[in-house]
């Protein structure tokens, strides 16, 4: 009877616990030839990026794609995934197209170390100094909200902000830029 009880508990407490996030890498682009001294991104395409394991690159582009969203990241990065898939960029420039998931959620989709970002269904660009600890965020599908210290602002489509370094420590009115600025942004992360 206890072997019965102690795998019956086993059980029950596996059933219970929640699954655990994927994110899968499904693009990489590396410049060929690579040059010396490279440090691009170690993980291949198929790979599995876990939760909490800091990515780096010097060079190159990667693509990762989880359930709440498809992130390319330009080098150079650095970046981590927490464990409930949302993404925190510790400096560098990402492209984040969301699958519908966010504000209906607790947490933020994307984070950097002074502004955080909640979506739904959105396509946005974020970059990250930490030389000038500043952040922007440009929005190219739908809209954003914009999260510091408790205060969210909506960010529309089209329109480009920046926080800290130059851009001031106060969340600024998001200045609307042209379809040629935009482009050129989109197009820094094409494969």
């Amino acid at each position: 009877m206890k072997p019965f009880f102690f795998s019956s508990l086993i059980l029950l407490l596996v059933a219970t616990q929640p699954a655990l996030a994927v994110n899968r890498v499904s693009s990489v682009s590396l410049p060929n030839p690579i040059p010396k001294g490279f440090k691009g991104p170690i993980e291949r395409k198929g790979a599995v990026v876990p939760a909490r394991k800091k990515i780096t690159s010097d060079i190159g582009k990667v693509t990762i794609t989880n359930t709440k969203f498809d992130v390319t990241l330009v080098a150079p990065y650095e970046a981590e995934f927490t464990v409930d898939e949302s993404l925190i960029l510790h400096y560098g420039k990402a492209l984040i197209k969301s699958k519908g998931l966010g504000a209906n959620q607790s947490k933020p989709i994307a984070s950097m170390p002074i502004v955080k970002v909640d979506v739904i269904g959105s396509e946005f660009m974020l970059s990250y100094s930490n030389a000038l600890s500043e952040a922007e965020v440009i929005v190219f599908e739908r809209n954003i909200q914009l999260i510091k210290n408790g205060k969210k602002q909506a960010i529309n489509q089209g329109f480009w902000i920046g926080e800290g370094g130059r851009f001031g420590l106060q969340l600024v009115k998001p200045i609307l830029l042209p379809d040629e600025s935009l482009d050129y942004f989109k197009s820094m992360f094409r494969m």
